[in-house]
C-alpha cells in the first residue's frame, strides 16, 4: 500500500511539472514552427526598436539640458567677478527653467525657413559720451516675444528678444552687457585641444554671467564653443568696448574696430581681405556712420532704416541699446515713426514674463 501511494504521488508530480513547463508562453512559441513565430518575433522586434528610439531621445535631451560637458569650476574674469561657468550651476533649477524658455546655440537663426545668410544687421557706437547698440532682425515671421527675466542666485536680470519658436536672438543685462548673433555658412570650427566644451544657451548664458567684453573674452578662451560653427557673437559694454567673437583662419578670433563703431552682418570679418565686404548692407551702414559727425539714437535709427529688408529676409523689429541708461528704442515690422521706449530696471521690477512685441504697439507697422 506505501508503494503504490509513493507511486501516485511521484506521477502526480511529474504531470504537475509537465502542465506548468509546458503552459508557459515561451514554451509553446518554441513549440511552434517558423512560420507561426514569425508574427510574433516581427513584433517583439518593432517593440525593441521603439524603445531604443525612446531612450536616444531621452538620451539627448539629458546631453543638451542637464549634463553639460564642462567640469565643475570657476573662471575670474579680467574684470575681477568670480564667474561660475559650470556643469553644477548648468544643472541647477535656475538653468533648467531658463532651457526651456530659450533655444540651443546651434539652432540660432539656423532652421528651415530662416532667410539664411542675408538676415540681420547690427551696429554698436561710443562717441560724444554715448554707447549705443542698433540691430534689425531679419526673417519673414512676425510672431516676435520680448522675454524679461529679473536677476537671480548667479545670473544678471536680462531682457532677450526673439520668436515665438526661437526666444533667444539677443539682448542686453543690467549691468550693460549686449550680445547677439549673426548667422554663417559653415566656418570650419574645429574645438581646440586640451578645453572643455561648452553645450548651454551661449547667448542667454553670457548675458546671465558676462558684465563686460572681457568677461565675454575669458569665457570663449576657456570653453570650445560650437555655436561659433554656424554664428558670429556681436559683443558691447556699458564702456563703449565692443568686439566680434568669430572662428576664422583656423581659430577663434575677437575682431575690433579701430574707429568709434563697428558693425557686423552675415560674412567672417577675419576671412577678408583689401576691404572688399560681401555685404550691402554692411557697406550702407558703414557710408552712413563714416559720414557722421556726431552719435546719436537718430543716426542709429537711420542705419536701421537704410538697412531694413523686405521680402524673405523681412526685417520684423529693430532696437537702439542705449548700454549707459539701460534704455531701448522698439520698431516693429520697419515702421521706425513708431518707437516704444522700455526701461530695462523698471520692466525687470514687475517680474518675469514674456510678451508679444505686437501687443507693446498700438498699431503695428503703422497700418
Amino acid at each position: 500500500m506505501m508503494d503504490t501511494e509513493r507511486n501516485l504521488v511521484s506521477i502526480s508530480f511529474a504531470a504537475l511539472y509537465h502542465r506548468s513547463t509546458f503552459s508557459r508562453p515561451g514554451r509553446v512559441l518554441l513549440k511552434k514552427s517558423y512560420p507561426e513565430r514569425k508574427g510574433e518575433i516581427v513584433v517583439a522586434l518593432v517593440l525593441i526598436i521603439a524603445l531604443l528610439m525612446i531612450l536616444s531621445h531621452v538620451y539627448v535631451w539629458y546631453k543638451r539640458y542637464a549634463q553639460l560637458d564642462v567640469p565643475v569650476g570657476i573662471v575670474k574674469s579680467p574684470a575681477g567677478r568670480v564667474e561660475k561657468l559650470a556643469a553644477g550651476m548648468e544643472r541647477a533649477g535656475d538653468w533648467r527653467r531658463e532651457s526651456r524658455i530659450a533655444e540651443a546655440p546651434r539652432r540660432i537663426r539656423l532652421r528651415p525657413g530662416r532667410p539664411g545668410f542675408n538676415g540681420c544687421t547690427i551696429v554698436m557706437a561710443a562717441r560724444n559720451g554715448l554707447v549705443l547698440v542698433g540691430n534689425n532682425e531679419d526673417r519673414n515671421h512676425p510672431q516676435t516675444v520680448v522675454t524679461f527675466l529679473p536677476a537671480a542666485r548667479d545670473y544678471y536680470g536680462r531682457v532677450v528678444f526673439g520668436y515665438d519658436d526661437m526666444l533667444v536672438q539677443g539682448g542686453m543685462n543690467d549691468r550693460g552687457l549686449f550680445v547677439d548673433g549673426n548667422s554663417l555658412p559653415p566656418t570650419g570650427w574645429k574645438p581646440e585641444p586640451g578645453k572643455p566644451t561648452f553645450r548651454g544657451i551661449v547667448l542667454m548664458f553670457l548675458l546671465g554671467t558676462c558684465a563686460t567684453c572681457e568677461d565675454v573674452k575669458t569665457f570663449f578662451e576657456t570653453y570650445n564653443v560650437p555655436a561659433l560653427e554656424r554664428a558670429r557673437i556681436p559683443v558691447a559694454d556699458r564702456s563703449g568696448a565692443s568686439m566680434v567673437v568669430e572662428y576664422g583662419q583656423g581659430g577663434v578670433r575677437f575682431v575690433r574696430s579701430d574707429t568709434w563703431y563697428q558693425i557686423a552682418t552675415n560674412f567672417v570679418m577675419t576671412n577678408m581681405r583689401n576691404g572688399d565686404f560681401p555685404c550691402w548692407r554692411y557697406r550702407a551702414a558703414d557710408k552712413l556712420l563714416s559720414e557722421a559727425k556726431e552719435l546719436s539714437p537718430d543716426l542709429i535709427r537711420d542705419v536701421l532704416e537704410k538697412t531694413h529688408q523686405e521680402g524673405a529676409g523681412l526685417t520684423v523689429y529693430s532696437n537702439i541699446y542705449d548700454l549707459k541708461n539701460g534704455v531701448i528704442s522698439l520698431y516693429y515690422l520697419r515702421n521706425f515713426k513708431d518707437v516704444v521706449v522700455l526701461d530695462l530696471a523698471e520692466e525687470l521690477e514687475k517680474g518675469e514674463r514674456r510678451v508679444d512685441l505686437s501687443s507693446l504697439f498700438k498699431s503695428p507697422g503703422g497700418e
